[in-house]
């Protein structure tokens, strides 16, 4: 769990967090839910189930930033190819692990070996005992140390072929100096104040807030973290202004009630207060506009 700030890090203008540790606090602790956009190591191949790192809506970064809770930093070592020193320091990153898992992949094999002895033994025991009958000789004698002495000899080495490759969830040589603070120029345009205002506003009464797009709208409101609860509204941002045709309300109106959801309305007026309408059916052929409370 995070005790002091979260580190994130932007890269081609998008913002991402890596630590394992600081996800689990900015879900936990910050309603923050964010994206995962990494390949698991061991379910390569799909899309269902992703890793880090966990990919931050702009909004959720400002929210982050705006209220202290969160650093951004860049690194030009990732803007840039490696140094041939970087490139050294990864490879023996890479043969100490190598090496690690050598001696354990032996070390195992030494255990089986020795759990296994007495039927290790037996069965030498038998071929012996076969030859010799062969051979009209009496079998050699031989001791349980011996057979499993024998077995730990030809037990083959670890190649670098049949080893396990490790996929970094985090930067093993990062150069902790080259890490700066940089300045972020959003929300820039109106529309992006407009929607910063509204998360932030939707965040303080206490909901969990993801990307809306796939539904037509700007976000998902969800009344409990969202493995466990449904989205309740579809956010859509407007200007104060704004107008929405016949047909704009008619087809959000739609989409919203054919997944079971209200479309929540949101603008910011001169005062910079967030203001609410949602929009539900009262019967099969007409639409209403109305006020609600958002708690």
């Amino acid at each position: 769990m995070a005790t002091s700030k979260v580190f994130l890090y932007m890269q081609h203008d998008t913002v991402f967090c890596w630590n394992a540790d600081d996800i689990l606090y900015l879900r936990k602790e910050l309603r923050i839910v964010g994206q995962l956009e990494g390949c698991l190591a061991s379910l390569p191949r799909q899309l269902n189930l992703c890793g880090r790192p966990l990919r931050l809506m702009n909004e959720e970064a400002h929210f982050l930033l705006k209220n202290n809770y969160c650093e951004l930093l860049s690194c030009s070592d990732l803007a840039s190819p490696p140094t041939k020193q970087s490139a050294d320091n990864f490879k023996e990153i890479q043969n100490r692990a190598f090496e690690e898992q050598r001696l354990l992949v032996k070390e195992e094999k030494m255990q089986q070996i020795l759990r296994a002895g007495e039927k290790i033994l037996e069965g030498k025991r038998r071929k012996l005992n076969k030859e010799a009958a062969k051979s009209g000789n009496e079998p050699p004698p031989l001791t349980l140390e011996q057979a499993v002495d024998e077995e730990i000899r030809r037990i083959p080495e670890l190649t670098q072929a049949n080893a396990l490759v490790q996929i970094f969830t985090e930067h093993p040589v990062l150069d902790c100096e080259k890490l700066a603070p940089i300045s972020w120029d959003y929300p820039s345009s109106e529309n992006d104040k407009i929607r910063a205002t509204v998360y932030g506003d939707l965040w303080a009464k206490g909901f969990y807030i993801t990307g809306g797009e796939k539904f037509g709208g700007d976000f998902l409101v969800y009344p409990g973290d969202p493995v466990r609860f449904h989205a309740k509204y579809i956010a859509i941002c407007l200007p104060f202004e704004g107008l929405l045709t016949p047909f704009q309300i008619a087809v959000h109106a739609r989409v919203a009630v054919s997944v079971n959801k209200k479309v929540l309305l949101c603008t910011v007026n001169s005062d910079s207060r967030v203001i609410y309408k949602y929009l539900e059916w009262l019967d099969a052929k007409r639409e209403k506009m109305s006020q609600e409370t958002i708690k």
